[in-house]
């Protein structure tokens, strides 16, 4: 094996006024990062251009040398899911996440507090499968957490904007979300599209807004996952760069989708199940067995292939949060 490219999601921050202004990366305890940039070569890459902040999906393909306009959020992680689908069908990646209500479109959380069992998530995605009803097929199948995909069946158009407040296609008000809206008014085919999916969320939060899970998630004083959100329409398989002498060792949705997408051999593992409410227990124990199954990987498989990719998504949860102090404890 000559490469291995990991990525640490994530990395970048700002300097904090609590870490003496360094930034959550500079102020921990990182001896082994601290071997490599001694004996290796620093450098910048801008993965899509210094003016934009790249998303997941566009900026890992761009890394593997591919367009980044061609990403598809919602097909790649629904590869991952072992949804299959052909092309027309819509795909997007899903949120659970936390409303008002459908009147004032008010988001509380777009990820339900991330106190989501998988459990929970399960039986949730099964009431979303068997009571709503719509003139197309469809299936609801839940990821990881709060994650999930949802995969509306026919000839649809992926021309159309999301639904999650974090991602508008339009000016950004992360405190309230829209429906989703065609880009061409005179696509015919993206406003069908835009019709189900709307109706698909409404019917969605009729389900979820007084189901007993919810229910029992409230007298706990958790946040409901009354909501679901959702980005990245795809209806095909973009063509990236092949990399068939590659290995990826992976296992959260977008970045196994992205190394099936790209022709690599991959190995993953279950993720490790949300039981309890205590996220960050659950990160730091992903993280570690993450470490684990990857140098066990390596050292079993690196004759047969040139290169290898990993990702590690954990590093990057505790940005997402706000969570300084999570955060700088990820890279010990």
């Amino acid at each position: 094996m000559k490469k291995i490219l990991v990525i640490l999601d994530g990395a970048s921050g700002l300097p904090e006024d609590c870490f003496g202004e360094k930034t959550p990366l500079e102020a921990a305890d990182t001896p082994n990062l601290d071997y490599f940039t001694q004996k290796g070569k620093m450098g910048y890459m801008h993965v899509i251009n210094e003016k934009k902040i790249p998303e997941s999906d566009n900026a890992i393909i761009s890394i593997l040398g591919n367009d980044s306009t061609l990403s598809r959020r919602g097909v790649f992680e629904a590869i991952a899911a072992g949804v299959r689908f052909t092309r027309g069908d819509l795909c997007l990646r899903t949120n659970f996440g936390t409303i008002d209500n459908l009147k004032n479109k008010k988001v509380i959380d777009r990820r339900a507090g991330r106190t989501l069992t998988t459990k929970e998530a399960k039986i949730l995605a099964d009431s979303l499968n068997k009571d709503i009803k719509l003139p197309c097929k469809f299936e609801f199948k839940p990821s990881v957490q709060h994650r999930g995909i949802l995969v509306l069946r026919g000839g649809f158009s992926d021309n159309i904007s999301n639904i999650d407040s974090e991602y508008s296609n339009f000016k950004r008000n992360r405190l309230t979300f829209q429906f989703s809206k065609p880009f061409d008014d005179e696509d015919e085919i993206a406003q069908y599209a835009c019709n189900i999916l709307n109706d698909f969320i409404v019917q969605a939060f009729d389900v979820l807004e007084n189901h007993l899970i919810n229910v029992e998630r409230r007298k706990k004083g958790l946040l409901p996952a009354n909501m679901v959100f959702v980005r990245g329409p795809g209806i095909e398989i973009p063509k990236l760069k092949r990399y068939s002498d590659w290995m990826s060792i992976n296992s959260m949705p977008l970045e196994l989708g992205i190394s099936k997408a790209s022709w690599m051999s991959c190995f993953s593992f279950p993720y490790p199940k949300l039981k309890k409410i205590d996220v960050y227990s659950n990160l730091y124990a992903s993280l570690k067995k993450s470490i684990k199954f990857s140098i066990k990987m390596i050292k079993r498989r690196h004759k047969d292939y040139i290169g290898c990719y990993i990702q590690f998504k954990e590093t990057d949860v505790p940005g997402h949060d706000n969570n300084l102090m999570k955060k700088r404890i990820c890279w010990k």
